[in-house]
C-alpha cells in the first residue's frame, strides 16, 4: 500500500512539474557581416542564454554538439558551438534544453565560415524584457486574472513603446475589448433571464480567456437554467398536444424554437403535425364509410383524401356466416329437388382492400389498390356442381341426397360403410377458396358527407374456384368526412 501511494505521489508530482514548465523562445540576432575564422568547412553558432540561462544542446546530425567556449557576458550565458557543414548536414535540427523550460527545436542551416547568433529567452519574463514585452506580459497577466480594464491599460502603454509589435498588440487590445463588451452583454442577458443568450456569450468569453472562472461559473448556471426552461416548455406543449388542445400547445412549441433550445427539432415536428391536422380538418381529409358488397354486406372503409398529395385507404367486408364459422355452426342443405346441384347453405366470406387515393378534381377522388378475398366451404368442390356431385352421391326415391336427412342435416355415416364414412368426413372438412382482388373506384366528398362506389375484379388463385368466388363485385359506401 505504501509503495502504491509513493508511486502515485511521484506521478502527481511529475504531472505538476510538467505543467509548470516555462516556455522557451529563440530569436536570430545575427549580423549580415558576421564571419567565423575557423578552418575548413566549419561554421559556428553563438547562443546567448538570457539571465544566465543554463543550456544543453542535442543535434539531429551530429553525435555530439561541440561547445568550444562558454562565457558570461553581462547577465547572459554565451555558448559557442562548432558545426561541420556540407550537403550531408542539410536539415540539421538542434534541440535546446534548460531546467524549468520546455525543450525548443530550431532548424540550423549553415555555410562554411558562417557565424550565426541566437538569443534564447523567456518570452513571459518581465525582467529585462524591454518596454513592449514588459507591458505586454503585465497585460496578459491581468487579462488572465479577469482584470480586462487594467489589461487594456497595459496594452495601451505597450503600444507607445519603440519596440512594440503592432500586430500582436492589436490582437491583445481587441481581445481585452471583446471580453469587456461580452461580459456586459452576458450579464445583461442573465439579469433578464435570457439564459440561452447568456450561455452563448459567457462561452465566447471562455474561448478568449479559459481562465475566467466568473464566466465559466455563470455559463454553467445559465446552461442549466436554460435546459430546465426548454424542458418545461416542451413538456407543457406535449401535454396540450396529447389532449388535442393544439391552440394552447403552439405557444410553448414556439417558445422552444424562438429560444433556439436544444430540443427545437422535436417542437418543429410537433408544429408541423399541428399544421397538418388543421389542414386536414379544414378540408375534411379523413373519410369513414359503411361499405356494402353483394355476398359480404358488412363493411367499413377508412382513408385520407388529401387536397394536394397522395393519401391511403383500407377497407374490409364480410358476411354474418363468418361468425357461424367461428362457432362451428355451419351446414349446407340440399334443395327439395336437386337439379344441376342446386344446394343451399352457409358460405362465410371476407374481403380486404388497401391502396392509394388522389384528387381528380374536387369534390371527386379516385382510389385504387390490391386486395384479398376468402370464401369458405365444406366438402369437395366440383365446378358448376358444388357441393353435390351426382356421380359420387346416391339419390333416394324422392331425388334427395342420401347423405342428408329429411330436415336437410348431414346424416350420420354407417359404421359398416367405409365409403359413406369417408364422404361424411369430407363434408365436415372446412376449406378455403382464395382470390386476389384489385379494386378501383371514386369517392365524392362534400363538406361532412362522403360517398364511395367501386369495382372489384377477383382472380381466383385456383382457377376451378372462379365461378364459386365470383369474378365481379361492386361496392357502395356511405359515410362522413371530417
Amino acid at each position: 500500500m505504501k509503495k502504491r501511494l509513493s508511486i502515485l505521489i511521484m506521478f502527481a508530482a511529475s504531472c505538476v512539474l510538467s505543467f509548470a514548465q516555462k516556455q522557451m523562445a529563440v530569436s536570430d540576432i545575427s549580423e549580415s557581416n558576421d564571419v567565423f575564422s575557423g578552418e575548413g568547412s566549419y561554421a559556428a553558432v553563438e547562443v546567448h542564454g538570457e539571465n544566465g540561462m543554463s543550456l544543453q544542446f542535442v543535434s539531429s546530425m551530429d553525435k555530439e554538439v561541440q561547445v568550444f567556449r562558454k562565457e558570461l557576458q553581462g547577465s547572459d550565458s554565451v555558448y559557442y558551438l562548432l558545426f561541420d557543414t556540407g550537403d550531408r548536414y542539410r536539415g540539421r535540427i538542434v534541440t535546446m534544453r534548460s531546467p524549468g523550460f520546455n525543450t525548443f527545436n530550431v532548424s540550423i542551416e549553415l555555410r562554411p565560415k558562417q557565424l550565426m547568433t541566437l538569443k534564447v529567452f523567456d518570452p513571459n519574463s518581465p525582467v529585462d524584457a524591454g518596454c513592449y514585452r514588459s507591458h505586454r506580459n503585465k497585460g496578459k497577466e491581468e487579462f488572465k486574472n479577469m482584470n480586462y480594464g487594467e489589461a487594456k491599460n497595459q496594452f495601451a502603454l505597450a503600444s507607445q513603446c519603440t519596440d512594440v509589435n503592432e500586430s500582436e498588440n492589436a490582437i491583445n487590445m481587441a481581445d481585452a475589448d471583446s471580453c469587456i463588451m461580452l461580459r456586459y452583454r452576458a450579464d445583461a442577458a442573465y439579469s433578464v433571464r435570457d439564459y440561452g443568450a447568456a450561455t452563448a456569450l459567457y462561452n465566447q468569453i471562455l474561448s478568449l480567456n479559459p481562465y475566467d472562472t466568473y464566466a465559466s461559473g455563470r455559463a454553467q448556471e445559465s446552461s442549466s437554467r436554460f435546459t430546465d426552461e426548454c424542458d418545461a416548455a416542451l413538456t407543457k406543449g406535449d401535454y396540450f398536444f396529447s389532449a388535442k388542445d393544439y391552440e394552447r400547445a403552439l405557444p410553448y412549441y414556439n417558445t422552444v424554437i424562438n429560444r433556439n433550445c436544444f430540443n427545437k427539432a422535436i417542437a418543429t415536428e410537433k408544429i408541423s403535425q399541428i399544421e397538418k391536422n388543421k389542414e386536414s380538418r379544414k378540408n375534411h381529409t379523413q373519410v369513414v364509410t359503411y361499405e356494402f358488397m353483394p355476398g359480404a354486406p358488412i363493411g367499413l372503409s377508412t382513408g385520407s383524401y388529401n387536397m394536394k398529395k397522395w393519401g391511403g385507404f383500407f377497407s374490409f367486408n364480410f358476411n354474418p356466416q363468418v361468425f357461424k364459422a367461428m362457432r362451428g355452426n355451419i351446414m349446407y342443405k340440399p334443395g327439395e329437388e336437386i337439379k344441376g346441384g342446386d344446394v343451399k347453405g352457409d358460405f362465410p366470406e371476407f374481403n380486404l382492400n388497401f391502396g392509394w387515393t388522389r384528387k381528380i378534381y374536387a369534390p371527386i377522388w379516385i382510389y385504387f389498390g390490391p386486395g384479398l378475398t376468402g370464401k369458405m366451404y365444406y366438402g369437395t368442390y366440383a365446378k358448376d356442381n358444388y357441393p353435390y356431385n351426382k356421380e359420387k352421391h346416391d339419390l333416394n326415391s324422392t331425388g334427395s341426397d342420401t347423405m342428408f336427412d329429411s330436415d336437410g342435416n348431414l346424416s350420420q355415416p354407417s359404421e359398416d360403410d367405409e365409403d359413406d364414412a369417408s364422404r361424411y368426413k369430407a363434408w365436415k372438412k372446412l376449406n378455403f377458396a382464395m382470390a386476389i382482388s384489385p379494386t378501383v373506384g371514386l369517392c365524392v366528398k362534400y363538406s361532412y358527407f362522403a360517398f364511395r362506389i367501386g369495382y372489384e375484379y377477383r382472380f381466383a388463385i385456383k382457377n376451378k374456384y372462379q365461378d364459386f368466388i365470383g369474378a365481379h363485385k361492386v361496392t357502395v359506401g356511405l359515410g362522413v368526412a371530417f
